[in-house]
């Protein structure tokens, strides 16, 4: 039956569940044999985001031969998390997810990921507590299209600095999709710059700025 499904879906998109959840609309769809996770403004894994993220990495070099550590922060349906395992696979992972609800349709929908430990957690309260040092840092937090306001501070940027080993970096995604969004991103940048020793944007699919801070 899922096969069927699975050939369907590359003549239109099939909803295989949809739920609220933590105040929000979260949809499994299937679609071109992909199987995604949104929310109702947002794809949150396998979908755009995950386009603009893969064209990221091959156009960004974060050195994966270095990279042995590292975080997450806002794992979805473990999309962000696929890639890096794709890149670096004797990586460890942590990733952080706050929602119940979206690691739940993750085990019923969508394959582990390798050497990888899922945290259901809040990403603030997680890098606040947990001060094991990493090589690359993964900030994707949202919900629908905006990031809560504690992560665009000042001191959430510092304690991402603090999280890092000697030469470790991070990528934070930020959707600039109006006027606010770009003022967000530009004090973000003024942030970074001042606690990073180099930092660049690197944009995808129009609305997705990537920081990358080392």
């Amino acid at each position: 039956m899922f096969g069927l499904k699975r050939l369907m879906s590359h003549v239109w998109p099939i909803t295989l569940e949809k739920r609220k959840a933590d105040g929000q609309w979260l949809e499994v769809v299937l679609y071109n044999g992909i199987t995604m996770l949104n929310s109702k403004e947002a794809n949150y894994s396998y979908g755009n985001l995950q386009t603009a993220f893969k064209r990221m990495f091959k156009e960004v070099d974060l050195m994966w031969e270095g990279v042995n550590d590292v975080l997450v922060l806002g794992f979805g349906a473990g999309g962000v998390s696929q890639l890096v395992y794709k890149y670096q696979p004797q990586s460890n992972q942590v990733a952080v997810e706050a929602s119940a609800e979206v690691l739940d349709l993750y085990k019923r929908y969508f394959k582990p990921v390798p050497n990888t430990r899922v945290v259901q957690g809040d990403a603030l309260d997680y890098i606040r507590e947990e001060n094991s040092p990493v090589d690359l840092i993964i900030v994707d937090v949202y919900e629908d299209l905006q990031v809560p306001d504690k992560f665009q501070t000042r001191a959430f940027v510092k304690l991402l600095k603090q999280r890092l080993k000697p030469g470790g970096k991070v990528v934070y995604n930020k959707v600039v999709s109006s006027n606010a969004t770009q003022a967000q991103l530009d004090d973000l940048m003024i942030w970074f710059s001042a606690e990073f020793s180099s930092v660049r944007i690197n944009e995808q699919l129009t609305i997705n700025r990537f920081i990358i801070a080392k």
